[in-house]
């Protein structure tokens, strides 16, 4: 069920049934693979753009994807999880390429 606009949900922060495999595999992960997974965490968000701005304090990415709902706000809490899992694809056909599930 998702949240109607004003609305205030809580999410609690979880672990996945994957977590100790996802955080072993990617513990050496560095900066460059941060913004390798966010550009393709956009794609399959089946965003037509993605923007990157990065001064000395901040880094800002920013797409037009389709968003999550309170079911994927939840999985994105769920660290080694993702309700990507099993999908091949994305409604528009782009073929899925995440690997991490350990974005938040």
């Amino acid at each position: 069920m998702d949240a109607t606009e004003g609305e205030v949900i809580t999410i609690n922060r979880t672990l996945g049934e994957d977590v100790y495999t996802t955080v072993s595999q990617n513990a050496t992960a560095g900066p460059l693979e941060l913004i390798v997974e966010l550009n393709v965490n956009s794609w399959e968000a089946d965003s037509p753009t993605f923007d990157i701005k990065l001064d000395q304090f901040e880094l800002a990415v920013s797409d037009e994807g389709t968003g999550m709902d309170t079911e994927g706000l939840t999985a994105f809490y769920r660290a080694g999880d993702s309700p990507k899992k099993g999908k091949k694809t994305t409604e528009k056909g782009r073929i899925i390429q995440g690997k991490f599930g350990f974005a938040a």
